[in-house]
C-alpha cells in the first residue's frame, strides 16, 4: 500500500534559543485584563515590546511563506496579544483566526506540564457526517482518522499555521503560569492582479 499525503495542512514549529530573560519578563508584566481568559489589554504587543523577538518572529514568518506558500512577497504582523493561565484550567475554545494569512503562537512561559496546542481536522459542520465503527487499536495507530493533532510546547517554542486552521487548548489545571503570545499576519502591499480580477490593495 502506498499512502500519499495529498494537500496536507502544514504546521511548522521553531525553537527560539536566544530568548532574552529581559524580553520574557517584559512580556509577562504587560497590563492584562480578566475575562473568559486573562488577555493583554494591548492587542498590538509587538509594536511596543520585545523588538529582538519581533525580528526573529518576522524571519520565521518569511521562512514559512517562502517554503510553504511559495511566495517572496513580504508579510507583516498585524495583531499580537498575550494570553495567560495561572492556577486555573488551561483552556481555549476551538477557534480560527479571521483576516489573516499565517498565525503564530509563541510560548513566553511554558513550564513542565503546560498544555500544548491542539489542531482540529477540517470537516463539515465541525463533525464527521458519516459515522462507522472504528477499531480502537487500528484508529490509534492511524493518523488519517484522528480528529485532532496535538503539539506539546516549551518556553521559547513558536508554532506557525494557516490562520483558518481550527485549534484549541484543553488541559488540566496547572499551578505554574502559562503565557502565550499569539499573532496574525497579512501581506505587505497589494496582492492579486487587475487582469485576473482579484486585485486587493
Amino acid at each position: 500500500m502506498i499512502i500519499h499525503e495529498a494537500f496536507p495542512t502544514v504546521i511548522v514549529e521553531f525553537d527560539y534559543n536566544e530568548f532574552l530573560e529581559s524580553e520574557r519578563n517584559e512580556l509577562l508584566n504587560v497590563e492584562f485584563k480578566p475575562g473568559l481568559f486573562t488577555q493583554s489589554v494591548n492587542t498590538y504587543v509587538l509594536k511596543f515590546h520585545a523588538p529582538k523577538l519581533n525580528r526573529w518572529l518576522m524571519e520565521r514568518v518569511e521562512e514559512y511563506s517562502k517554503n510553504v506558500l511559495a511566495t517572496s512577497q513580504p508579510l507583516r504582523i498585524t495583531n499580537s496579544w498575550l494570553v495567560k493561565h495561572t492556577n486555573e484550567k488551561q483552556v481555549m475554545p476551538r477557534h480560527a483566526h479571521a483576516n489573516s494569512i499565517i498565525s503564530g503562537a509563541f510560548y513566553v512561559n511554558a513550564p513542565e506540564g503546560t498544555q500544548g496546542i491542539q489542531f482540529h481536522k477540517d470537516d463539515i459542520n465541525s463533525a464527521p457526517y458519516v459515522y462507522w465503527e472504528k477499531d480502537k487499536e487500528l484508529a490509534d495507530s492511524n493518523p488519517w482518522v484522528h480528529p485532532h493533532y496535538y503539539i506539546p510546547v516549551t518556553t521559547g517554542k513558536l508554532v506557525l499555521f494557516p490562520s483558518q486552521t481550527m485549534h484549541s487548548v484543553a488541559g488540566k489545571e496547572v499551578k505554574e503560569e502559562r503565557c502565550v503570545l499569539s499573532f496574525n499576519t497579512w501581506f505587505t502591499g497589494p496582492i492579486g492582479s487587475h487582469e485576473n480580477l482579484n486585485y486587493l490593495a
